[in-house]
């Protein structure tokens, strides 16, 4: 649970930095509409969550998929 939310918490912070180098481009002050950041930190904090849980899924297919191959060495070979 722990690598979850260092994940949100790390994509939320690139949502910031996202959003400053918008407001940066447009030569606008940083800390106009700070409800933009919240935004912007929530969705790409969302977006990080999200991520982790597919890279969990990933990795557990690929545990169940070594481990049938495993299986299939060990019955072929006798």
């Amino acid at each position: 649970m722990v690598s979850a939310a260092l994940s949100a918490v790390g994509y939320a912070g690139f949502g910031l930095l996202a959003r400053f180098y918008a407001l940066g481009i447009q030569k606008r002050p940083l800390m106009d509409k700070p409800a933009g950041h919240i935004a912007f930190m929530g969705a790409f904090g969302l977006i990080g969550y999200w991520f982790h849980g597919i890279k969990q899924k990933q990795e557990q297919l690929l545990e169940q998929k070594t481990k049938q191959l495993a299986e299939r060495r060990t019955g072929s070979s006798e």
